[in-house]
């Protein structure tokens, strides 16, 4: 009995510093990130623990050692890609072998731990006092972000979110399938040609060939996907969702509307089914649809982040990578959406596709992008100054991966509408927000607000061709333009609008309208 209850003593050690990064890391996002994402995590925190103390506390016959070994072992691994980030860039090159910092820090890690893990084994005394007073940091420091997380959690619960009713639709036996296809951070034409010195013009000829519309000009109404894309899904502007407070910067109240969105309530009641890609963006996994599709072997937004403070990123490379990883998404993605043909009709299919958004991955032929920082999603000025970002390798970067993502999309496109060969579905190509090397989240006075609402927006509307009154669709009358046409609503159509808000304050929305759609 005294043997399990030292056990289960020691065992609580480990446990704490295991579970401190992890709600460390979700109390610093709490206000983007679900809290459903700690179990797994803090599953495999609790089995490392159990299996680790109870196997070197039976080998050294004593559990309080153990315990202390397990939890440096524990703490050393969430905590080693945090040291890395605030190290100086540091590459050597000997032969086939490509070291950087975290080689460096990795060696002086084992070489650090060793000796101190030979002291806890060799100790003569059980080190329960030490053990003790490590649990009381360990809590501590547990108790502060659980702390943070909760004031977040219960702030959240007095944000009021408009309820609004479900537009009534007719069931007709000749709907069309509906695919919306987002590709992240796709700017217009002119901006790419401008910026970025890409030319386009072969996309967008083939689609206007194909029967799409594509305005000449088009910008998004919200500079965050977040709050572009529950606009669009929702038929409506954020700034009439809900009442936001301009001092909060917790996206989950809007997060909620964008995956349990008004468009597919909406279809859901017509008699379409919903089809779904995992994202790999926390927002936009659509994971209550009818079929949701993810590629074996790929992360959610919180496990990338989690595993991209670890060791993983450095002793997992090549086709094991996180940067692997979501390359694998995006191809699996544009490759797998024309086979979604074989669905059961009528169908809503959703793709959000990160590309050609950061991180860049791909260059202009295709080929994988040899990188210098770590796995992040981050934009604009949060890429410019995170170690390896900046303007140049953001302009090159961006270029490449665009021009390549463009060849995909007219495969993609074309691919679609010949696996239909009778009625054809509406195809709706667009952008969420445009790209962001001029991008600063904290100043619109050092934003080029062009560059970042500028968007590639396409529709394909069979059956509404040749339509003048089409060619000027704002994305966010896009679905009621197509509720109107193919499912007997009457929506009116919503002034143009459109919203600069900064990363810490999204809910203090700067009117850019004139700046963007009122330019001639």
């Amino acid at each position: 009995m005294k043997y399990l209850k030292n056990y289960l003593t020691a065992l609580i050690l480990p446990l704490l510093f295991g579970f401190f990064p992890l709600l460390f890391l979700y109390a610093q996002n709490a206000e983007e990130m679900m809290i459903q994402n700690l179990v797994i995590p803090i599953l495999q925190v609790i089995g490392f623990a159990v299996v680790v103390t109870a196997v070197i506390g039976f080998i050294l016959k004593s559990f309080f050692k153990a315990g202390i070994i397990a939890a440096l072992l524990l703490f050393s691994y969430f905590s080693f890609g945090h040291i890395v980030r605030i190290l100086p860039v540091i590459k050597l090159v000997l032969g086939n072998l490509h070291l950087d910092s975290g080689h460096f820090l990795l060696l002086f890690w084992i070489l650090a731990l060793i000796p101190v893990i030979i002291l806890i084994i060799r100790s003569k005394r059980d080190l329960k006092k030490i053990t003790t007073l490590l649990t009381i940091i360990g809590a501590f420091l547990v108790l502060i972000q659980v702390v943070q997380a909760g004031f977040i959690l219960i702030s959240r619960k007095n944000v009021v979110v408009a309820e609004e009713s479900t537009p009534e639709v007719k069931k007709t036996k000749s709907l069309p399938d509906i695919y919306y296809i987002v590709m992240d951070a796709y700017g217009g034409s002119a901006v790419l040609k401008d910026i970025y010195g890409v030319d386009n013009s072969s996309l967008i000829t083939f689609l206007k060939e194909t029967g799409f519309y594509v305005p000449d000009e088009s910008y998004s109404h919200y500079c965050q996907t977040i709050f572009s894309l529950g606009a669009i899904l929702n038929m409506n502007y954020i700034n009439t969702l809900g009442k936001f407070d301009p001092e909060s910067n917790d996206r989950m109240p809007v997060s909620l509307k964008l995956r349990h969105n008004q468009v597919v309530k909406s279809l859901r009641c017509a008699g379409y089914s919903i089809v779904a890609f995992a994202s790999g963006y926390e927002h936009t996994e659509f994971t209550d649809a009818d079929l949701y599709i993810e590629p074996s072997g790929t992360m959610n937004e919180f496990e990338n982040v989690l595993l991209s403070t670890t060791m993983f990123p450095l002793v997992r490379s090549g086709e094991d990578s996180l940067f692997a990883k979501h390359r694998k998404r995006v191809l699996y993605i544009m490759d797998k959406l024309p086979k979604i043909t074989e669905v059961k009709s009528p169908k809503f299919v959703f793709a959000h596709i990160i590309s050609p958004h950061p991180p860049f991955i791909f260059d202009e032929t295709g080929h994988p992008v040899q990188q210098s920082n770590s796995f992040h999603l981050a934009d604009g000025s949060h890429y410019m100054n995170s170690k390896g970002g900046g303007k140049k390798n953001y302009l090159k970067g961006y270029s490449g991966q665009v021009t390549y993502i463009t060849e995909l999309i007219k495969i993609m496109i074309k691919k679609i509408i010949e696996g239909y060969p009778g009625n054809k579905p509406v195809i709706i190509l667009q952008a969420d927000h445009g790209p962001g090397s001029r991008l600063n989240w904290e100043s619109l006075e050092k934003t080029d607000v062009r560059e970042r609402f500028s968007i590639l927006h396409a529709y394909y509307f069979p059956g509404q061709e040749n339509k003048p009154s089409y060619n000027n669709i704002s994305p966010i009358n896009m679905f009621r333009v197509l509720f109107n046409a193919y499912l007997g609503t009457r929506f009116e159509l919503l002034p143009k609008k459109s919203y600069f808000t900064r990363w810490s304050h999204p809910y203090d929305f700067y009117d850019v309208t004139d700046r963007l759609w009122g330019k001639k």
